[in-house]
C-alpha cells in the first residue's frame, strides 16, 4: 500500500477544496498569533513525575 501510495499524486485523487484551505490555514495563523501573547504557564520541573515514575517501578 506505501509503495502505490509514495508513487500516487494524492492532489489528482483529492482535489482541495479553496475554502477549507483558506479556513485552515487562517486558523493555523490565528493560533500562531495568540500563543505569541500567552504566558509560558509549562512547568520545567520533572521532580514530581520522575518520583511518580519510579515509585510505579518499583510496584
Amino acid at each position: 500500500m506505501s509503495d502505490i501510495k509514495s508513487r500516487s499524486d494524492e492532489n489528482d485523487l483529492n482535489p482541495q477544496l479553496p475554502v477549507i484551505k483558506s479556513y485552515i490555514e487562517n486558523e493555523i495563523n490565528r493560533y500562531e498569533q495568540l500563543i505569541k501573547t500567552m504566558d509560558d504557564d509549562r512547568i520545567a520541573d520533572w521532580e514530581t513525575l520522575n518520583i511518580l515514575f519510579l515509585e510505579i517501578l518499583e510496584g
